[in-house]
Formats: structure tokens, C-alpha cells, sequence
């Protein structure tokens, strides 16, 4: 530990206290070689964590990237009951404040350079006015392809943009939506527009440059939009996420000093700085400023306002009085804005706590509409949508494992653009699994052999007509994430899925004993796949399990372990029927799929996963009638996605602390 990692970490810790709970796990003191989490202290999880440095300082380097894997607890990451903090932990969380610190200090006085813009596809046409004198023109079907050269941090693309007031553009990668914008209008002006390019890695082009799509939202003019890219600077900020250029000589350094740490402290604790809270980070600039100068004295200032529990826990902790007390306006801030983006709450959000009106239903719903619109909505489709339907453990897979990196970004791409849409428009539930339209691009189209060229660029809105494919279950994600043996199908895998995911009807683990040589087996036997695990449901101890997962995988028999459909399987067609008690009798997976969509499990489950989620504990224990409450009255809407999310918001539940002290 480096020699001043200790006393950084005292005074991180000690910057809590006054808030902390007298049981707290984090007690005010050097921790315990394990740190066990408490009631109403969650963990950032990494995702979290790399988020809310972006939109703190723009930092988009990914500084979790050395942190140890989140465990996952009720199928996600944001759960209390799972986490753990040890020393190797600590270390890593100073290395990275350390980075970020010196990264943001750096940038406070580095102006943005010019980066390349090159390799356009889409239609170009003549287009006096813009820059030299042509533009490209942007239909609903056919969007504007476009890469960036090589560039240092986060990147800001700027558009001239001739459009009616009010059209909204989309800037994507890989699918997700890194910008929305909303042109000024009228017809006849030309507006200047900025989306930020943030980089993921694990989505990149081998080259790693980054490939961006601009597409059209809503409703356009038959004609489409003129565009034309000007120029991508890079790095971009915004003035909130650099740090103040103020002087640090011996004159106004102690007051630079305060300036800073009195704008950056509360922004990154989500809430007001109280004075003694003030104090002990001036403190520690003060202890350090004559042995290590000013500037550096400052840095480990801004490195503890990171290393605080402020910082990388969100911070509720129950009332000694009344343990599922109602949260404070910050807290709910704080709650909604990690619920929704996996990010610190903007602004708008912390100005709607500061007034009190958070507090209202009416403005709860308003925020999380405005928040579900926005681009940051990303990170609730990584966060919750991909743990809930497990893609997001596609983009981190071996590419060298059987889904080659192409397919493996476009089927993360593919399930994202399809779970967005139904959130953000508000579709009902059922449709999640008998959606007659794909989200798909080159890639994707001859990978389902539909009519979309290799050579289309994004994410096209495809119709499914006379396709054997509907909804999430025939999609690639699904198909090849439940299938963990490289050239033979799981059925139990698939069928699993569906229990624990859609219906919140896992199984338990297999017992102890558990014999596993008819799945080593069924690797090897081809068409003997189904007899094999018939032969093993006959064993009693595996049976009351196996009796609903395996004939619910073998509906999905017709798609290989990367999702493509095929006729038959070695040794002739494959049996794709089956019947489970409680789902009812069917011939394959689109009949399947069409009486899991009217399941009346459907709904309280994705509710019990929203809420646990949100809350970071298992609320089938803890709040079961509240889930009950939020589907009823979501079913009464027809089941509607955004509706749901606004019943959870503004439900009693999501505003109060854990209840009975449970986690």
C-alpha cells in the first residue's frame, strides 16, 4: 500500500461518519480484512462506477476495469447480500482515483483537437449551404454510417443539421445510443448539434477505432433529413465535468483549493457537503500542501471525495427508530438515477430534491419518463435488461469461444435495440416474446436470412414475416448464451432460463449427488439428445426439476448453439413438442413462446426482478405484497413496460429504506 494509502483512506472513511450508522460495516475505522455490506449500503458496481465517472468528469477510460468481478446475487450485480470489500479492493479503488484524478487535472487545461471523420456510407447528395456544398440524406430505412479515427478520451461529433423543428436523430454504436437529438428548426436553419462518443472495448472494431450510425426517431418527412458531420474533436467535456482552472500559486492556492472540492464533493456524494464533512478534506489538503505542494495536496483531497463511502456505496442507512423509514429527497435521487441511467443523478433530478418535489408522484413519474428517454437509459438496458436476460454476458465472452466477435456484437446489439424499444415505447410485456419485427443488421440479416444486405449499416427494423423466428426466445442472444457446449444444444439450459428469468419458477440447485454423466453423454449423441435426458429425468432426485426445464428447451431444438434455424439435426427432423404443467401443451417454440406470452406469472415476476434490481435486495422475501400490488395494476394497463417502470418508481417500496433491517 503506498505510504500515504492509509491515512487517504482514514479520512475518506471519517467524511461518512457523521452520517453512518453506529452499526455501519465501515464503523469510521480502517476496515476488517472483510468488508460485509449492511443494511442500506450498496456497493457501485462496476458498471456504476464507470458511469458515474463519466458523467462526473468524462472520464471514459473504464477505471474498473482491474476491480474484482461484481457477484451476482437474484440473477444481478446491484444486490447487498452478495458484495463484499476487501483490502485488495481498497487497493484497487486508490489506484483508480488516483488515475481519474490525474486524468481530470490533466484535462482541466487541454482544449479538444480535431479527429479524423472518414468512411462514410449513406447517401450523399448535393446540398448548397452545408459544407462543401453536399450533405447526406437520412430515411427511416436507410441511416448514415460513419468511423472516427483513433482519439484520447471521449469524443464530441458535431452535426450541421438541416432538418423541421423538433426531428430527432440518433448517434449509436454497436446498436446502443450513445446521443439523442432534437433539431431546432425552422426548415430553413442549420443548427450545430453534439453527441459525445464513449467507446466500449469489449464492442469495439478490431482496428479500434470507433463506427458510429446517425438515424432517424419518430416520425420524419417522406424526403428524410439533410445531415452533414463537420468535424470530431476529442477530448470533449461539458464545463460541470472539468475541474475549475483555477490558479494554484501560493497566493490563491488554498482558495482554488476550496472552490474545487466545494463543487466537485457534492456532485460526486449526490448530495450537500456538510461544513465538517468540508473540513476534513481541507484537512488533508492542508496536511499535505507544504511537504507535497499545493496541487498534489488538492489531488489526494479529490482522490478521498472518491474513496469515500459517499462515493462508492449508495449510502441509506435505516433509522435505529424505524428501519424502513422513507428515504431522503437525495436518497431518492440517488435511487431513481442508479435504477434508471446506472449513473449520479443530473442536475434536473438533484434540483427536483432540493425543492422537495421529488417527493410527489407526479413528479416521480415526469422524471422517470424524462430519464427513460434520455440517452443514459443505456445503462438500465446493460445494468438490469442485460442480467435479466443474460446478453450482457455475451460482451465479455472469449472470442475464441463458438460466437465469433462479429455475431457476438451484433446479438448484443440486436437484443438491446429490441428491449429499448419496448421500454421506451411503452409496449406491452406480451410482445417481449411475440414481437413480429427483429432489430437486426448485416450481420444479423444473413445470419436469419432476411432480407437485410451485409452491407446495411446499424440496426434495421426488420419485419418477420414467414421467418420461424418471435420475440426474445428465437433471437441469438438467447440462443447462444444458453448454450455452453460449442457444437451441441442444451435444452435444460433453455428451459431453465425461461423458469428463472420469465417465470420466477427456478428450481433449486441439484443436490450434492447429482449425476451428471447423461449430459456428458448427450454432448456426444447427436440425436440421442433427447432420449439421454428422458433417461435422466428418470432418476427421482432429478426429475421434479427436469420435468418442466427439459421439454421447454427442446421447443428451441430447430436453432443451433448460435441461433441459426435448421430443418433437421444429424439422424433426422428434431421433436420440438412438449407439454408443462401450468404452460400447457405445444408443438414448437413459436407456440411456446405465444403461451408463455399470456402467462399469468409474466407480469409479478418482471416486477419482483425490477424491484430487487432497484432496491439491491431479494424482494420476493422481503416485499412480496408490493410486488403483487405493482402487477396487478400493471395488468389492468395491459401490461405495459413503461408503465410498469412508473408503478415501480413511484410505488411505496421503492421510497423507503430496507425494511425489519433486512439488507
Amino acid at each position: 500500500m503506498r505510504p500515504y494509502g492509509i491515512g487517504l483512506v482514514l479520512v475518506a472513511l471519517a467524511s461518512a461518519c457523521s452520517e453512518a450508522p453506529p452499526a455501519s460495516a465501515l464503523r469510521c475505522t480502517p476496515p476488517a480484512p472483510a468488508v460485509e455490506p449492511t443494511p442500506g449500503f450498496r456497493r457501485l458496481t462496476t458498471l456504476e462506477y464507470d458511469n458515474t465517472l463519466r458523467d462526473l468528469l468524462g472520464d471514459t477510460s473504464r477505471p474498473s476495469r482491474g476491480f474484482s468481478r461484481d457477484p451476482v446475487a437474484y440473477l444481478f450485480t446491484t444486490n447487498a447480500e452478495a458484495q463484499r470489500v476487501s483490502p485488495v479492493d481498497l487497493e484497487r479503488w486508490m489506484d483508480a482515483a488516483e488515475a481519474v484524478i490525474e486524468r481530470a487535472w490533466t484535462l482541466r487545461d487541454q482544449d479538444p483537437a480535431p479527429v479524423a471523420v472518414g468512411d462514410f456510407r449513406g447517401a450523399r447528395v448535393e446540398a448548397p449551404g452545408f459544407p462543401g456544398d453536399e450533405a447526406f440524406r437520412l430515411t427511416p430505412d436507410r441511416p448514415l454510417g460513419l468511423r472516427l479515427g483513433r482519439a484520447r478520451g471521449p469524443s464530441a461529433l458535431s452535426l450541421r443539421v438541416r432538418a423541421p423543428e423538433g426531428q430527432r436523430l440518433e448517434v449509436s454504436q454497436h446498436g446502443e445510443a450513445l446521443a439523442f437529438v432534437s433539431t431546432p428548426g425552422p426548415l430553413s436553419s442549420v443548427a450545430t448539434v453534439t453527441a459525445v462518443v464513449h467507446p466500449d472495448e469489449a464492442l469495439s472494431l478490431p482496428d479500434g477505432r470507433s463506427e458510429l450510425v446517425l438515424s432517424l426517431v419518430g416520425e420524419a418527412p417522406p424526403e428524410g433529413v439533410l445531415v452533414a458531420v463537420d468535424v470530431a474533436v476529442a477530448p470533449f467535456l461539458r464545463d460541470d465535468q472539468r475541474l475549475p482552472r483555477c490558479a494554484m500559486d501560493p497566493v490563491g492556492a488554498d482558495t482554488c483549493a476550496r472552490r474545487v472540492l466545494e463543487g466537485f464533493a457534492p456532485r460526486a456524494w449526490r448530495r450537500p457537503v456538510a461544513p465538517g464533512e468540508l473540513d476534513a478534506l481541507l484537512g488533508l489538503y492542508t496536511t499535505h500542501r507544504e511537504a507535497e505542494g499545493p496541487e498534489a495536496a488538492l489531488k489526494l483531497a479529490l482522490q478521498a471525495v472518491l474513496l469515500s463511502p459517499r462515493f462508492t456505496f449508495l449510502a441509506e442507512p435505516p433509522e435505529a427508530s424505524r428501519p424502513d423509514a422513507p428515504l431522503s429527497a437525495y436518497e431518492l435521487a440517488s435511487r431513481l438515477s442508479y435504477f434508471l441511467w446506472s449513473s449520479v443523478p443530473d442536475e434536473t433530478l438533484l434540483e427536483a430534491a432540493r425543492s422537495g418535489r421529488l417527493r410527489e408522484p407526479s413528479e416521480l413519474e415526469a422524471q422517470t419518463r424524462r430519464m427513460v428517454a434520455d440517452w443514459r437509459f443505456q445503462g438500465f438496458l446493460r445494468g438490469f435488461a442485460g442480467h435479466w436476460l443474460a446478453f450482457e454476458g455475451l460482451r465479455a465472452e472469449d472470442p475464441t469461444s463458438k460466437l465469433f466477435p462479429e455475431l457476438r456484437v451484433s446479438a448484443v446489439g440486436e437484443t438491446t435495440r429490441f428491449a429499448a424499444e419496448l421500454f421506451r415505447a411503452d409496449r406491452p410485456l406480451g410482445e417481449l416474446l411475440s414481437a413480429d419485427h427483429a432489430w437486426v443488421d448485416g450481420t444479423l440479416g444473413a445470419h436469419y436470412q432476411l432480407p437485410v444486405t451485409e452491407d446495411s449499416v446499424g440496426f434495421r427494423r426488420t419485419p418477420l414475416t414467414g421467418s420461424p423466428r418471435r420475440g426474445l426466445l428465437t433471437q441469438a442472444s438467447y440462443l447462444a448464451v444458453t448454450s455452453t457446449v460449442p457444437t451441441t444444444t442444451q435444452p435444460t439450459l433453455r428451459g431453465l432460463y425461461i423458469l428463472a428469468r420469465l417465470l420466477c419458477d427456478a428450481p433449486d440447485p441439484p443436490p450434492a449427488n447429482a449425476n451428471f454423466d447423461s449430459f456428458a453423454m448427450a454432448a456426444d449423441m447427436g440425436p440421442s439428445l433427447r432420449r439421454a435426458l428422458e433417461q435422466h429425468r428418470q432418476r427421482p432426485e432429478c426429475a421434479g426439476c427436469h420435468r418442466a426445464m427439459d421439454p421447454l428447451g427442446f421447443a428451441f431444438e430447430r436453432y443451433d448453439t448460435l441461433g441459426r434455424y435448421r430443418q433437421e439435426v444429424p439422424g433426422g427432423p428434431p421433436d420440438t413438442s412438449g407439454e408443462v404443467e401450468g404452460v400447457g401443451r405445444f408443438r414448437d417454440a413459436l407456440e411456446l413462446s405465444g403461451l408463455l406470452q399470456g402467462h399469468p406469472r409474466l407480469t409479478p415476476c418482471l416486477t419482483q426482478h425490477l424491484l430487487t434490481y432497484a432496491l439491491g435486495r431479494n424482494v420476493a422475501d422481503s416485499d412480496p405484497a408490493a410486488v403483487q400490488a405493482i402487477a396487478r395494476a400493471n395488468a389492468a394497463n395491459a401490461g405495459r413496460l413503461l408503465d410498469l417502470l412508473v408503478r415501480v418508481v413511484t410505488s411505496p417500496a421503492f421510497a423507503r429504506r430496507a425494511p425489519g433491517g433486512s439488507p
